[in-house]
């Protein structure tokens, strides 16, 4: 029978290595993430619902379940928490919009207030890393920094709630938000949808196509992270993006280019809002 990590802290203990925590670690971000740290020699365990879900990602000792992490604590030796549980923001068209964004919602303000309250209570400081978007900030073509206007749109407004819970994380651990754009990545996500509908010509652009798409590569993204670990200069929000411009226009272009394809198909900006209910294909932000 596998020994959880958290309670056979007599096992793994002084293993001479990093210790960190990914919660909601099964996606597109976290397995990538958890690949990363691992080469950067990273003693790594991923927290989720059920260890079944995590071991095949990084072993059955190394996993564990947040009833557990809740029970018994983080070790004394923890070096980071990072937190990217949440359910998906879009919705399926059969789904109720307002429900299921509260479902999204939800799931994010309470891993981190969970988060919040097993910081709180542990003998170690972690820095405490969780997961926001550049939808936080103000729709425009200004480029925009970590300092730039926030608000005016309900997806903002979203983002505002999530990030809200992160800061009211224990002082004593250094608390990292950060903001990513679109991730590109061939494992999952939009861009991975994307590419599935580009095969059949269907990949076209969102409304104008002229919206700003913040985006950043999965292994850019990874190594972003593995950064802020160990660079105290990161603190409050960071955004996870890539320097160039691209338009939503651009970017469907440049995934049929990728793939060999001709993209036929624009959707009308209704159609996509009625699919996917909260409408995030449409924000331009520059940052």
């Amino acid at each position: 029978m596998a020994v959880n990590p958290v309670k056979g802290l007599g096992l793994i203990a002084g293993v001479n290595r990093p210790r960190v925590f990914i919660c909601g670690g099964t996606g597109q971000i976290g397995a990538g993430l958890v690949r990363h740290l691992k080469n950067k020699n990273y003693y790594v365990h991923m927290v989720s619902r059920w260890e079944n879900w995590t071991e095949p990602l990084c072993g059955a000792h190394d996993a564990c379940t947040w009833k557990d992490l809740n029970d018994w604590g983080l070790p004394p030796d923890t070096k980071a928490v990072i937190n990217l549980a949440g359910s998906p923001w879009q919705r399926r068209y059969w789904q109720d919009d307002a429900s299921h964004t509260a479902e999204a919602l939800a799931s994010r303000m309470e891993t981190n207030h969970a988060l919040k309250r097993i910081i709180d209570r542990s003998s170690c400081a972690p820095i405490f890393i969780t997961a926001s978007s550049t939808g936080i900030y103000s729709e425009g073509n200004e480029r925009l920094d970590e300092n730039g206007a926030i608000g005016g749109s309900k997806v903002s407004e979203l983002w505002q709630a999530v990030e809200e819970t992160a800061n009211t994380v224990s002082p004593k651990s250094r608390t990292v938000i950060m903001r990513h754009g679109i991730v590109l990545g061939r494992t999952g996500g939009h861009h991975y949808r994307q590419r599935a509908w580009s095969w059949w010509g269907v990949g076209g652009p969102y409304g104008s196509g002229k919206n700003i798409m913040p985006w950043i590569g999965l292994e850019d993204l990874c190594r972003l992270y593995a950064d802020v670990l160990t660079d105290d200069q990161y603190q409050g929000p960071v955004n996870a993006v890539a320097p160039q411009k691209i338009t939503q226009k651009e970017w469907a272009s440049a995934t049929a280019y990728e793939i060999k394809s001709v993209q036929f198909l624009r959707y009308p900006k209704a159609l996509v809002n009625f699919w996917c209910g909260t409408p995030f294909f449409f924000a331009a932000h520059l940052v």
